[in-house]
């Protein structure tokens, strides 16, 4: 009868370390699942914007904003899941909850500074340039409002606005050809000889020029317009406002290292971030004014 006993004893204590075993094992692959998680960092990106961001025939992510933020990331201890969509679904990504920051060349304007936690550490400058067909001498703003000449803008683009601002303050005198297809139908109108000019990112113009086969047939200034220093954007939460907290510190490391300047020259032959030092901006709140 005690064989017995001590049988079914040792029989049942198998049982419970088996069990307790198996227990320990779905906590800690949960446990490990959780901390998977934690450590992601969704990041919206949008789509078709070379060479900043845009994805390979092979799916892979690519361009200078991509690998700003992934070296970012990478050396704040982050994972990275990248989120790409049409500009106008960005930002609502953000404040949704659907990612948990915007890497798109985004200037800290006042609204801006007002609805989302902005870096106050830019890591990157930029502007607006002037592109004419090739062989044609480039005007300044001034020489376009003088001459009449058709300037082709996107309906609802940045430097259309910028455009647009100019003629409020100027009476009207740029004229303004409106389009709804993007920067590529611009460029193609202008090499043929439809519009005379447009302002846009450099940088993207160029690119655009390249993939249509044109690239020798555009002429870009190299003077820049509405000059703005892009930040990533954060949701107005406490969550947010730690991560940007966190991620300012290691651009600010990037700058100074020169590895920021270093994926600058990478990508695009130029340092575009000589400047971004002396103009941290670390203002939350500001009034705007209509």
């Amino acid at each position: 009868m005690k064989k017995i006993f001590a049988v079914i004893l040792v029989f049942c204590l198998c049982i419970s370390m088996g069990l307790l075993t198996a227990c320990g094992s779905k906590d800690d692959a949960a446990a490990d699942a959780t901390s998977d998680a934690d450590n992601v960092i969704t990041v919206g990106l949008m789509s078709g914007y070379q060479p900043y961001e845009y994805q390979e025939e092979d799916g892979t992510y690519a361009g200078f904003d991509v690998d700003v933020i992934t070296e970012v990331l990478n050396r704040a201890g982050y994972d990275v899941e990248f989120y790409m969509v049409q500009w106008d679904a960005l930002l609502p990504a953000v404040e949704s909850g659907y990612c948990d920051l915007v890497a798109c060349q985004l200037a800290r304007s006042d609204s801006r500074i007002n609805e989302y936690y902005m870096s106050t550490v830019p890591y990157f400058e930029g502007g607006g340039s002037i592109a004419v067909k090739a062989g044609t001498e480039v005007p300044n703003l001034e020489d376009l409002a003088a001459s009449g000449d058709a300037i082709g803008v996107t309906v609802g683009d940045a430097w259309t606005s910028f455009l647009e601002d100019y003629n409020a303050e100027n009476n009207d005198a740029l004229n303004l050809q409106y389009y709804s297809e993007d920067i590529s139908t611009i460029i193609q109108d202008i090499v043929s000889g439809r519009i005379v000019a447009t302002l846009n990112e450099p940088n993207v113009m160029k690119e655009r020029a390249k993939v249509l086969g044109i690239e020798d047939q555009l002429d870009i200034s190299t003077d820049l317009y509405g000059n703005y220093f892009a930040t990533f954007a954060f949701a107005r939460t406490d969550e947010g406002k730690a991560l940007r907290d966190e991620l300012d510190q290691i651009v600010t490391e990037m700058l100074n290292d020169g590895s920021l300047a270093q994926i600058s020259m990478d990508n695009f032959g130029v340092d575009y971030t000589a400047n971004c030092l002396d103009n941290i901006d670390d203002r939350d709140e500001c009034e705007v004014t209509e």
